[in-house]
């Protein structure tokens, strides 16, 4: 029992770091790729996660990370997602008509 909750703890505080990591890359970060928008990095996703929310793999999360249709950030080799990240994704294009 005791075990457990280590675990849990540990996992929580990891959890807190990788956030933190992730709120001062982005706010760092100079690229107009990166949003610079902190509400918009409340709610990251992990891969797993996404691939829920789409009802796919997260095999097929990555294909789009690696096609550039999703963007994605890597902290030690794990992909997040930020929300206004997947809600653009989500946005169907509209096609401009010349």
């Amino acid at each position: 029992m005791e075990t457990n909750i280590a675990c849990s703890t540990m996992s929580h505080f990891i959890k807190q770091l990788i956030m933190e990591a992730l709120k001062e890359f982005h706010n760092s970060a100079q690229s107009p790729y990166y949003s610079q928008d902190k509400e918009s990095l409340k709610k990251t996703y992990s891969r797993n996660e996404v691939a829920q929310i789409l009802g796919t793999s997260p095999n097929t999360v990555t294909k789009y990370i690696r096609q550039k249709k999703l963007h994605a950030t890597v902290l030690n080799g794990v992909y997040y997602i930020n929300h206004k990240e997947l809600q653009k994704f989500l946005t169907p294009k509209t096609e401009k008509n010349d």
